[in-house]
Formats: structure tokens, C-alpha cells, sequence
């Protein structure tokens, strides 16, 4: 595999990576890993997000759900050599609070805040997930990647590229990533070795 042609994955965090906790009683589901992290007022995003209930120190600690389908194949996919990008509203927070709690490196960032305040958070997303790794496969995971999106950064590749552009939406929030999404795009990306 060239590395022209070597696959980019670009994955969202919140209903993908990191699930809604599950109701008292219900904490240990499958495939769920937990964490307590302490966030830090000042150091948390503003753009798409509301901010936590912080305490009197400025502090917010809480407990973070993760699914553990997707943290074990993210860590396939860097073993195997394939680029992974966070494409979530929490850019460069995820490194900061997700990444070292999930045993992952830093992962580089799709998104950065670039200023526009009245954009769609989806909208927001496509507009920059189309400008990375030109020439490369491409697939993107999100919870919410709408029809329009997807024409819209299928359109600004190239119709080369435009093949190799693949989105995949996970069905349930509170599951996240799941068995059967790791499946599905991981025969796709298997598909894409041999281009």
C-alpha cells in the first residue's frame, strides 16, 4: 500500500467513543469502559458546547463512559500503521482529557475552531473533514453525518477521491461504536489495501 493510497479514519468522540453513562443499576453493560475525569474550567470547548456544571473550584469531576469496541479498534488501526484523526467539537480537549485515559497517544485533530460561530455543527464538520488527506481514502465516523454533508464533501473531492470517501453512522447513541459497526468498517477498510 502506497502511502498516497493509505487509509484515513477520521472519528467522532461523544455517541461514538464516549456514551451516554448508563442508568444506576445498569453501569456495567458490555463493552463499556469507565473513567472518572476532572475537567478544568477555561480548558473545555465553547463552540457546539454547553459548559459543565463546575464547581467552586473550577473544576468538573464526572464519570465518562466509553465504548470499548471502539477504543480496542482505534488501537488495531494505529498498530497496523492506518492515520487516525479525531474529528469531534472537542479538537484539542480530546488529546487532553480522552486520549490518555483510553491508552492512546495524541491523536492529530480533523477540526479546529477557525472562527465561524453560525454554522451547523455538522455543516461545520464536512467543511473541514473535506480538506484532509487529499488523494487518501477516506472514512469518516460520526453519529450524525447528514445527507447534505455527505453530497457536499463527496462533490469538493475529486471524482478519483469521491470513491474512496466513505461515511459511517452509528445507529444507537448509547451504545456508541459497536460490534457491527467495527465489522462493517473494517471489511471496508480492508477493501481499500488492495487500490
Amino acid at each position: 500500500m502506497t502511502e498516497l493510497l493509505r487509509p484515513v479514519v477520521v472519528i467522532d468522540i461523544d455517541y461514538v467513543v464516549r456514551i451516554p453513562n448508563s442508568k444506576p443499576g445498569l453501569e456495567f453493560r458490555e463493552n463499556v469502559r469507565t473513567a472518572e475525569i476532572v475537567m478544568r474550567a477555561g480548558a473545555v470547548p465553547t463552540l457546539h458546547h454547553s459548559q459543565p456544571p463546575w464547581d467552586s473550584e473550577g473544576l468538573w469531576r464526572a464519570t465518562h463512559s466509553f465504548s470499548g469496541i471502539a477504543v480496542d479498534w482505534i488501537h488495531h488501526l494505529l498498530d497496523r500503521g492506518i492515520e487516525v484523526y479525531w474529528a469531534s467539537t472537542w479538537r484539542e480537549y480530546a488529546n487532553m482529557y480522552f486520549s490518555p485515559i483510553l491508552g492512546l497517544p495524541d491523536l492529530p485533530l480533523a477540526l479546529i475552531d477557525d472562527g465561524y460561530r453560525d454554522e451547523r455543527q455538522a455543516a461545520w464538520k464536512a467543511r473541514q473533514v473535506v480538506e484532509l488527506a487529499p488523494g487518501q481514502p477516506l472514512l469518516w465516523i460520526d453519529d450524525n453525518i447528514p445527507r447534505g454533508d455527505v453530497d457536499w464533501v463527496v462533490s469538493r473531492r475529486s471524482q478519483e477521491r469521491s470513491a474512496r470517501t466513505h461515511f459511517h453512522r452509528t445507529r444507537e447513541r448509547a451504545v456508541g461504536f459497536s460490534r457491527s459497526d467495527e465489522e462493517v468498517c473494517s471489511r471496508l477498510l480492508a477493501t481499500w489495501r488492495h487500490i
